[in-house]
């Protein structure tokens, strides 16, 4: 659960080509290779024409997925820069901040499902038909996460005399989500998800609640038994048997965006939901954020986009002043060691502000029973 910020090293992850997959068939098994003296991997790699390559190890080294939950695949944290109160997307698509069910796992908000099809099934239950989560141009926190699922058909009564089955291709899903940084939104962990069709002529979406809690639905807002606004719907949802439902096309989307912490009445309603101008806004944020960092250009722009997305997942990480070492688990909090590697990283990328504020908390913190390895840390 600690290697939550090695994610986005890999949700851009691509196909390997032909060849490379071809020469992967012929090197020892990952556990040969474990039990091997020497880097047979490594030297396989650089023993190719071009040298080693992204391509040549990719599928050797499958990216981490599973994790010990009951959402089963690892959750991508959505967060606003520094703030407080984070949510979840689980990398599958299956839903926002669901819970986790072991005591590892931290509850946040109102748990959401995400279903496709007339049938309803779940966004990702299938790993053969998932793809891996792609980040807008490589390496914003805004992940793209594409589901196959064919919607089931029915004769209706006119079977062909032939008895030839129809055909025709599967509908593609795509679940576009980010965390909204507007400060009165990201102050409750404002998740936007929108969905669409990437194939397909005609889809269903459903978003269902995982608990017990009573909702109601007026005026395109979702409200809790409090009065409380836990989710925003655009006009092309419906609210039918206790959960929301969109009809799309390759033409037309649907989104909506959820509350972590609920939103009052009277906050809801004076916001103004715009996908498209809370996406700019959060795109900006991001890059603003990154024109602040050392620049390292290479030939290859996986490397370009992979340092981009980790510096940026730090501050997803960041809980005001507290360089935390991961988010809504056990480890979700400071230490010394690991908040200090972080923070002496992004000093060295050009944070020097950052790191200020950082160091404060991290020469402040102690654990009893660890105090020499602590001071260790903070005279380093």
């Amino acid at each position: 659960m600690g290697c939550v910020r090695l994610l986005p090293l890999v949700a851009g992850i691509c196909l390997a080509t032909t060849v490379a997959a071809a020469a992967a068939t012929a090197l020892p098994s990952l556990e040969q290779a474990l039990a091997a003296r020497r880097d047979v991997y490594g030297e396989a790699a650089m023993a190719q024409p071009n040298g080693a390559s992204y391509e040549f190890l990719a599928p050797l080294l499958p990216p981490p997925r599973y994790v010990h939950a009951d959402f089963r695949y690892y959750p991508i944290v959505l967060s606003a820069p520094n703030a407080s109160l984070k949510a979840r997307l689980i990398s599958n698509g299956s839903g926002v901040n669901l819970s986790g069910g072991s005591r590892s796992w931290h509850d946040l908000g109102v748990p959401f499902t995400f279903r496709v099809g007339p049938d309803e099934f779940l966004f990702g239950g299938l790993r053969d038909r998932l793809a891996e989560p792609t980040l807008a141009e490589g390496f914003l926190p805004i992940p793209e996460i594409r589901y196959r699922h064919a919607s089931p058909f029915f004769s209706e009564g006119a079977v062909p005399l032939t008895q030839e089955p129809l055909r025709r291709p599967p509908e593609i899903y795509a679940l576009e989500s980010f965390a909204s940084t507007d400060p009165r939104l990201a102050e409750h962990a404002v998740v936007f998800v929108k969905f669409s069709l990437a194939q397909g002529t005609s889809g269903t979406v459903s978003v269902t609640v995982d608990d017990q809690t009573p909702l109601t639905f007026a005026e395109g807002r979702l409200i809790d038994a409090k009065g409380g606004v836990v989710a925003i719907a655009d006009p092309t949802w419906k609210w039918e048997r206790q959960r929301l439902v969109a009809k799309i096309t390759t033409k037309n989307f649907a989104t909506i965006a959820f509350a972590t912490k609920p939103l009052a009445a009277s906050t809801a309603a004076a916001l103004k939901i715009d996908y498209d101008a809370e996406r700019v806004a959060c795109a900006d944020t991001w890059r603003k954020i990154l024109s602040a960092a050392m620049k390292v250009e290479t030939p290859e722009p996986l490397v370009n986009n992979a340092w981009r997305h980790l510096l940026l997942q730090n501050f997803q990480l960041i809980k005001g002043d507290r360089m935390h070492y991961s988010s809504g688990n056990q480890y979700d909090l400071l230490y010394v060691a690991d908040g200090s590697d972080a923070a002496l990283e992004m000093f060295m990328w050009g944070y020097e502000r950052d790191m200020r504020r950082l160091l404060v908390a991290l020469l402040d913190f102690t654990r009893k029973g660890l105090e020499y390895h602590q001071a260790g840390f903070k005279l380093n």
